[in-house]
């Protein structure tokens, strides 16, 4: 998951030059969760398919962290671009510890760990909601 996280880098950051940062950013949220969705099915025993998975949803979320870096400065003006940055790239942090803390709950409430982890993967739509949004004039 790490090498190919690190390789969605590289590709996040050359996407991102090709096609723009907001269509990029809509193909690795996209990315990201139809790959949760694959591998959060449920498997009843352990199979080498499974690493080829881990691996894609290492790569479109690598891809994603990639795309941020190039896009979130862009969108704030310099007096307050490194405030703005990393409360963006950390609000997730935060919200992690909510999620953290109904995990238990939602194990028992969905049947399951893969039933929960697929849906926390639909965080990862909430990136082609915002998109929808028109971006600032002063972003690329």
């Amino acid at each position: 998951q790490g090498l190919a996280a690190v390789v969605g880098c590289l590709v996040g950051g050359w996407l991102c030059q090709q096609i723009g940062r907001r269509p990029a950013i809509a193909l690795s949220g996209m990315g990201s969760f139809l790959a949760s969705t694959w591998l959060f099915q449920p498997v009843l025993q352990w199979n080498d398919s499974l690493y080829g998975k881990i691996a894609l949803l290492g790569f479109f979320v690598g891809m994603a962290q990639a795309c941020l870096y190039v896009y979130i400065p862009e969108l704030f003006p310099t007096r307050i671009r490194a405030f703005s940055t990393g409360l963006c790239l950390n609000a997730g942090r935060l919200v992690t510890i909510g999620a953290v803390l109904m995990a238990s709950s939602m194990l028992t409430m969905l049947g399951g760990y893969a039933q929960a982890c697929w849906a926390f993967s639909f965080a990862y739509c909430l990136t082609l909601i915002v998109l929808v949004k028109k971006a600032p004039s002063s972003a690329i």
